[in-house]
């Protein structure tokens, strides 16, 4: 009897300090963190039946690449709400890398992996290397529960270098135009892949663009943040920026006072004017002039110009805004004045009252003939067409008679004759061979000429 009460005593101590004391957590191991992640939830399912338990858990810790199966109890001698650990799961294939930067850091690193674990991993650190630099990795060939891992303790590898790109136009805040084609251009190089030009991307205002290392585009009025980005082969990223500025050009009008026949007088001064409006203000006072076939130039919004020979000539007005040259032209033709003259001389003495003279006249300009465009002046006519008119002085006196030829803001010329008036009558007794007409020389001619 004494001795069934001994085995009974010693059975419900032990009983009691089981449940006084945590279950011991056992690690298990796995290649992903997958595989450790479903036989942790199908434990969990199991465990959560057992008695005492009243909640369960899988916590992941993926800093330590691992599962806990937790849960917490309602059994005597254990605090309530507190999570105890079941087991654990660690996933062991990570694919990540730490660095170091001497041999003896790596390999101290990788030695240390497993130096908390306690079910005694057996593994060895083998130094081995790549492209990319020397390392160490655990070689797991002589241990059953693991079947691999690639952590790797990496040591004297050279930085990947980042890639440097450079946008070479436009310049910072250059100022453009709308109508005209803007080139752009940037080189990227890189330490580890070498040229880059042909991965440069190119963004407006934070919105993809194109990629291209150079080329010519047109851009509407306004501002924009240019940016050139790059990633090498590392992942490694770079970008430049550039702001540039688009304005729409300047209107340029000029104006030539010919009346559309785009033709000058020869030794003739005539006045040319420009207005140059840009961004809404008249900048017309900073314009530059010069003659295409003539060393003339001028400054200002107006330009005087006399040629002093015939021929073709091209008139510039020409006005800079941001280091670009804007020009408005007209061509013109320079020709010699028009000719304007009697025909027909008049009798060499003094008129007689009554004494009908005829006269005749021709203007010729530019190679036409412009006799149609005389018109005559002069009190004693009685007659004028074309060319031709008829004068009979009736009262005694000083006369003159004029021809004029005339053209809007080009030419106005005026040809006068003047001569005197008897106050002695024809005999109408003489002949026609008695009189004097016929008797004629060519008298004084005063030519007074403008030209407008």
């Amino acid at each position: 009897m004494e001795i069934q009460m001994s085995n009974k005593i010693f059975f419900y101590s032990i009983f009691f300090l089981l449940l006084l004391f945590p279950k011991v957590a056992l690690s298990n191991y796995y290649d992903s963190a997958a595989l450790a992640k479903t036989q942790c939830e199908s434990d969990e399912a199991t465990l959560s039946n057992g008695a005492g338990i009243s909640s369960t858990r899988c916590n992941n810790s993926s800093s330590d690449r691992k599962y806990t199966l937790e849960f917490k109890s309602n059994e005597v001698g254990r605090e309530q709400g507190k999570w105890y650990v079941s087991k654990i799961y660690e996933y062991l294939v990570d694919n990540s890398t730490d660095k170091y930067s001497t041999e003896d850091e790596a390999k101290k690193a990788c030695n240390s992996h497993w130096s908390n674990n306690p079910n005694n991993i057996t593994y060895s650190c083998d130094k081995k290397s790549d492209d990319t630099s020397k390392y160490f990795i655990h070689d797991y060939s002589k241990e059953t529960k693991i079947s691999s891992c690639i952590h790797t303790y990496r040591y004297g590898e050279t930085e990947d270098a980042v890639p440097v790109v450079t946008i070479n136009n436009p310049v910072h805040n250059s100022v453009g135009f709308s109508d005209e084609n803007i080139s752009i251009s940037a080189s990227a190089t890189d330490d580890e892949d070498g040229d880059m030009d042909g991965k440069i991307q190119w963004y407006i205002d934070g919105s993809y663009w194109l990629t291209v290392s150079e080329g010519d585009y047109s851009f509407s009025a306004g501002t924009y943040k240019l940016e050139a980005r790059v990633t090498d082969l590392g992942d490694n990223s770079a970008k430049d920026s550039s702001t540039l500025i688009v304005k729409d050009p300047p209107v340029l009008t000029i104006s030539a006072p010919i009346s559309n026949k785009l033709l000058l007088i020869k030794g003739v001064e005539v006045e040319f004017t420009a207005k140059a409006i840009f961004e809404d203000v008249d900048k017309s006072s900073s314009f530059e002039w010069s003659v295409t076939g003539d060393a003339s130039t001028g400054t200002g919004s107006t330009f005087k110009y006399s040629p002093a020979s015939n021929g073709l000539r091209t008139i510039v007005a020409t006005i800079t805004f941001h280091e670009r040259e804007f020009t408005k032209e007209i061509s013109v033709r320079v020709v010699d004045p028009p000719e304007l003259k009697f025909l027909t001389p008049v009798l060499n003495q003094t008129l007689l009252m009554g004494e009908k003279i005829s006269l005749d006249a021709t203007a010729t300009f530019d190679g036409k003939d412009i006799t149609a465009d005389i018109t005559w002046e002069g009190a004693d006519l009685v007659s004028h067409a074309l060319g031709h008119a008829v004068i009979n002085p009736t009262t005694p006196g000083s006369r003159r008679v004029g021809i004029r030829i005339s053209e809007d803001k080009l030419y106005d010329v005026t040809v006068y004759y003047d001569y005197e008036v008897s106050d002695d009558e024809v005999d109408e007794n003489l002949s026609d061979d008695d009189s004097c007409k016929g008797q004629m020389f060519v008298g004084d001619i005063n030519l007074m000429v403008n030209f407008r």
